[in-house]
């Protein structure tokens, strides 16, 4: 696979990965980190678009677009969350939040995977990822089965 990240301050950044996207296999898993930060929400369609990738590490702010929540499902994309990251970096303030994101983008149908980024920095693990979406047993009813359905995209959007 190929798995490619940068800056997150304009767009010219991921746009310079189309060339060398445009040229790997079609047998090439390809994901990129895109759409982590509010202001990069554009990195997401140029993923989808121009990359062709079947994964985006982070992609958090997809909950943001009708139209970029429906291209992700449509094309069958997994987003690469990451709880703790974005809880760290300030991406979101708190967890209710993060939390409330997350919710959204599961009932719009987006395949999603929980993911350290960097446990070793972020003193983390994936135990922690899934541990502080709980909150959210109360609003949805089904959780046991998101959280199912996050380990098993796991699987299937793998590079091996």
């Amino acid at each position: 696979g190929i798995d490619c990240s940068g800056f997150t301050d304009n767009i010219e950044d991921i746009k310079r990965l189309i060339p060398m996207y445009a040229d790997c296999p079609d047998s090439l898993k390809k994901t990129v980190h895109a759409g982590e930060t509010f202001n990069m929400i554009d990195e997401i369609s140029v993923a989808i678009n121009e990359l062709g990738v079947n994964r985006i590490g982070h992609g958090i702010q997809a909950y943001r677009s009708d139209d970029i929540m429906r291209s992700l499902c449509n094309n069958n994309i997994c987003l690469e969350i990451c709880p703790i990251s974005n809880l760290t970096t300030g991406i979101f303030s708190n967890f209710h939040m993060f939390n409330e994101v997350i919710e959204k983008l599961y009932r719009h149908g987006i395949d999603m995977t929980y993911n350290t980024d960097g446990n070793v920095f972020l003193n983390t693990n994936m135990n922690n990822q899934f541990h502080l979406t709980y909150e959210m047993e109360e609003r949805i009813p089904d959780i046991g089965n998101m959280h199912q359905k996050f380990k098993s995209n796991s699987l299937k959007f793998t590079f091996l």
